[in-house]
């Protein structure tokens, strides 16, 4: 199954990860924000796989009107839904990502 990401998945991310590296200067290395963001997204194409099922989103009131799911990998909690082409093919649509430590 394919996995699609939404601009604002990949803007949260970067988001994140500038603050944290203008924050952090002296402790946090860019190495390690590269290395965390690629098990970030090594994590979300875990749900490629069609047996993978998630949670209903919990917290956010907004995923939750929108019928998302949510899947964390790396602290981030990410949203997304199953949808199926017009071939009949499964697919995987990620609309929105949050880091644990701001989802609310």
């Amino acid at each position: 199954m394919k996995v699609f990401l939404d601009d604002r998945v990949h803007d949260a991310i970067d988001r994140f990860y500038d603050a944290a590296l203008g924050k952090y200067v002296h402790t946090l290395s860019l190495e390690t924000v590269l290395n965390r963001k690629r098990k970030i997204y090594a994590g979300i194409e875990l749900l490629s796989n069609p047996y993978a099922r998630f949670r209903a989103a919990r917290r956010r009131k907004d995923w939750q009107e929108k019928g998302y799911y949510e899947f964390t990998s790396e602290g981030f909690i990410f949203a997304y839904k199953v949808h199926t082409d017009e071939n009949g093919e499964p697919y995987v649509w990620v609309y929105d990502a949050v880091h644990s430590s701001l989802y609310r």
